[in-house]
């Protein structure tokens, strides 16, 4: 089994920080649907300007939310333009090289 990228954001903006709420990312329902990921589906959210990087899991929100609960909220700051990536896990066959 190999971790291979299945989607990604390249770059989306903070829309706000809710800290007193269990840590995870609340993103855009639509957008969840068009990346195929879903709810409590693992993320890593990645900053594009600074050395934050975290790994929480998703919520579903509203139309244009990209919001950070809890714990996961203290990385970043509303505004910041980050990126979100998806892995998935697959089965992998490659044939052993004999020399």
């Amino acid at each position: 089994m190999i971790h291979l990228l299945k989607a990604e954001v390249q770059q989306i903006k903070i829309t706000g920080r809710k800290v007193e709420y269990e840590e995870s990312l609340t993103l855009d329902r639509e957008m969840m649907k068009e990346l195929g990921v879903m709810e409590y589906e693992q993320v890593r959210v990645n900053s594009k300007y600074s050395k934050g990087r975290i790994i929480t899991y998703l919520l579903e929100g509203e139309k244009g939310l990209c919001e950070l609960n809890g714990g996961a909220a203290q990385h970043f700051r509303t505004g910041e333009v980050v990126h979100l990536l998806f892995y998935g896990i697959v089965p992998f066959y490659k044939k052993p090289i004999v020399l």
